[in-house]
């Protein structure tokens, strides 16, 4: 519950991706992206938009990416792989039918205003 509690502030969870963060923790889904279980030795990861529009606004202390800019839960090895896709794509200009149809279960939305609020420092008084 503890590390919920951290991942849920650190993203900005809504209700049903932090019910689906703790069914992945579970092991009761399956990784988004290769559809094999997780397991104590592949945990769930946050794959958020690599390409996340609003990531300039966001200061690295707070937060990775928007709310907005979440997808699915992955493991480690699936989260690298769909990084360096990203990458492939945006250097070479090849894009991968996996990453196509895996972004379309997982649609980020673009040109969106991001209403950011950073976290405010706490009061020792």
């Amino acid at each position: 519950m503890h590390k919920l509690v951290n991942v849920r502030n650190r993203y900005g969870f809504k209700p049903a991706d932090a019910k689906r963060f703790e069914e992945a923790q579970s092991f009761a889904v399956p990784c988004d992206w290769c559809g094999l279980s997780f397991s104590l030795e592949w945990e769930p990861f946050i794959d958020h938009d690599h390409i996340c529009p609003c990531q300039e606004r966001l200061s690295r202390k707070s937060r990775n990416s928007c709310t907005l800019c979440l997808r699915g839960f992955v493991h480690q090895p699936c989260n690298r792989e769909i990084g360096v896709l990203e990458w492939r794509e945006r250097t070479f200009g090849i894009t991968d039918a996996r990453l196509t149809a895996y972004r379309a279960k997982f649609p980020v939305p673009r040109n969106v205003p991001i209403k950011y609020r950073p976290n405010k420092p706490k009061n020792n008084s």
